[in-house]
């Protein structure tokens, strides 16, 4: 019998690979739909001048649309200002699978967005992930007491608004301690880290992309963002576990799960393959193995398109 554990859903529904795509480029998102990301993310934000925003608005629908019927999970990003967020939760159409918040200064803003969010649409399907870009974001944070809005599925480090509010470089170790950090604060909310203190828009430069990924990977993070088809390969590879790390781990599930009786293992600990195997070890092998079938999943969706 499976022994009780945290829930696996946050592990399914984050994706390895998200690209944003300005939500006025008609032609990238043509190109974004055959592509290889397993998500799509409409900037309605950064990538989208002020002038164009209106159409990019009217233009989301059809593009989730072809977004959908491509197979991708569509992602949104709307702008955080007053004067622009309610034009773009009303242009949000129900196809939309995760609302992308920036510029997120304290959980209050997710709980706003939330209340929106709810009033907009009756269902309560759609996710939100919420961007910290600023060091005042990254300290409030840190110092949020109490169980995050429901809604919110992950939080993701920007790392080149982070890097222009400090003065360094987006990889700079100023960078590098923020994610740490947001790593630990995700940890104590039990939300979900996504993405990487990795200089996404060096494109060209993918060591250096890679380098920042990997540090991702490292501390916990279950997928991340890329501006460009090239950085691609970069978060699939990495973002998906080695043979002989999955290989580990289903010994450790299959044998700790035989151990057990009435969800519980009376010895304590078993030995699986010259280690000591206990409940938190157990946790985080059904964890990779729960993520490597999302993964898989992920790479199968990917290849059909």
């Amino acid at each position: 019998m499976r022994p009780g554990v945290a829930s696996s859903d946050t592990a399914e529904a984050l994706p390895r690979s998200v690209l944003f795509v300005p939500a006025h480029r008609t032609p990238l998102i043509d190109k974004a739909a055959a592509g290889e990301a397993d998500a799509v993310c409409l900037d309605l934000e950064d990538g989208v001048p002020a002038g164009s925003r209106r159409a990019a608005r009217a233009g989301l629908a059809s593009a989730c649309a072809k977004l959908r019927a491509a197979g991708k999970p569509v992602w949104v990003r709307i702008n955080p200002e007053i004067d622009q967020v309610s034009h773009d939760i009303d242009a949000l159409p129900l196809a939309c699978d995760v609302v992308v918040l920036p510029k997120v200064e304290a959980l209050l803003d997710v709980q706003r967005l939330e209340s929106a969010l709810r009033r907009r649409f009756a269902h309560g399907a759609l996710a939100i992930v919420a961007l910290v870009e600023t060091a005042a974001g990254a300290c409030a944070l840190h110092d949020a007491r109490g169980a995050p809005p429901a809604m919110l599925l992950a939080i993701a480090l920007g790392t080149e608004d982070l890097a222009a509010d400090l003065g360094c470089e987006p990889d700079a170790p100023p960078v590098l301690h923020a994610f740490d950090a947001l790593a630990l604060d995700c940890a104590r909310l039990r939300v979900a880290l996504f993405g990487s203190p990795a200089p996404i828009g060096f494109y060209r430069a993918l060591e250096r992309f890679e380098s920042g990924v990997q540090r991702g990977v490292a501390s916990g993070s279950l997928g991340g963002f890329c501006i460009h088809p090239a950085q691609l390969p970069v978060l699939h590879a990495a973002y998906r576990p080695s043979d002989s790390e999955l290989a580990s781990a289903r010994s450790i599930v299959t044998a700790y799960e035989r151990a057990c009786v009435d969800g519980q293992i009376s010895a304590g600990a078993i030995a699986v393959e010259g280690r000591m195997v206990d409940a938190p070890v157990y946790r985080r092998a059904l964890r990779l193995v729960t993520r490597a079938r999302a993964v898989m999943a992920s790479s199968t969706a990917s290849a059909r398109c």
